[in-house]
């Protein structure tokens, strides 16, 4: 009797053993790229547009006299280009690189989707493998001691037989 009871517990020690761990990974948080800045001003190195100041008759004036400014044809386009640059190029430079971060930022967080679905799908199959195993372990411990029983009501039958 002493030798069965140590048998089941070796068979159950056994079983304990027999089952896989499952250990999720750490994963690290994804490093989103910060919204785009502008660069430095290209003009800032450039001479500013040379105003010329005058009166309200024409005549030529001091800064603080002066109730008309006006430049020459080259001043003006010094400052057509600039307003060109910060209106039309700097919007859409700002728009095209924030669509390129977006799409960066979303093919990031993909790939980490997809680890979590391997990951998950590996759990799933752990466990998966870990019930199947405990199932068999449990059915064979179930039928040996279904055996055990049939073989101890024939030992009690027979030793009533004689």
């Amino acid at each position: 009797m002493k030798n069965l009871l140590l048998i089941f517990l070796a068979l159950v020690i056994l079983c304990s053993c027999a089952t896989m761990k499952y250990e999720p990974p750490k994963f690290e948080p994804v490093v989103k790229i910060p919204a785009y800045k502008l660069p430095p001003d290209p003009f800032e190195n450039t001479e500013p547009p040379i105003p010329i100041f005058k009166k309200a008759d024409g005549s030529p004036a001091t800064k603080e006299e002066a109730q008309l400014i006006c430049y020459v044809p080259k001043e003006l386009d010094k400052i057509t280009l600039r307003l060109q640059y910060r209106k039309e190029i700097i919007e859409s430079l700002v728009r095209l690189i924030n669509v390129q971060i977006e799409m960066t930022n979303v093919m990031a967080d993909l790939e980490r989707l997809k680890e979590l679905k391997a990951e998950v799908y590996k759990q799933m199959w752990v466990d998966q493998v870990n019930t199947t195993s405990i199932n068999k372990i449990w059915a064979d411990i179930e039928k040996g001691g279904l055996s055990a029983i049939i073989i101890a009501q024939l030992i009690v039958i027979l030793s009533l037989a004689l």
